[in-house]
């Protein structure tokens, strides 16, 4: 299990944005989806989009992902402030003491931390 959305809005984010991606285009059904959902930044990730596609290398970039980036879009524990035990190749050893078997996104990186 991997932390991909640290709050509702970043789900969103990420949700639109895949839906941008298959479909190759802002369609009307999206943008029906957004207002729906009272999601207003739709066309910052329509931007992003046409940009990078879904790249999460670049998710620094991405409304409500620049800030509070979840732990697996980040290569690096010190650019990381939340509670999640681990990314796909970095422990959060701060907190992997109140984590379960199932917070830990790659088993493997136990033996090498």
């Amino acid at each position: 299990m991997s932390e991909i959305a640290r709050n509702e809005n970043q789900l969103f984010t990420l949700l639109i944005l895949k839906m941008i991606v298959i479909k190759d285009d802002l369609s009307n059904e999206i943008i029906d989806f957004s207002k729906k959902i009272n999601y207003d930044k739709i066309q910052e990730i329509d931007n992003f989009s046409i940009k990078y596609g879904d790249n999460p290398e670049h998710f620094n970039e991405l409304v409500y992902y620049k800030e509070n980036t979840p732990f697996i879009y980040l290569k690096d524990r010190s650019q990381y402030n939340g509670d999640y035990p681990s990314s796909l190749t970095v422990l959060n050893q701060d907190v992997i003491h109140n984590s379960c078997e199932f917070e830990i996104s790659n088993k493997k990186i136990i033996t090498r931390s």
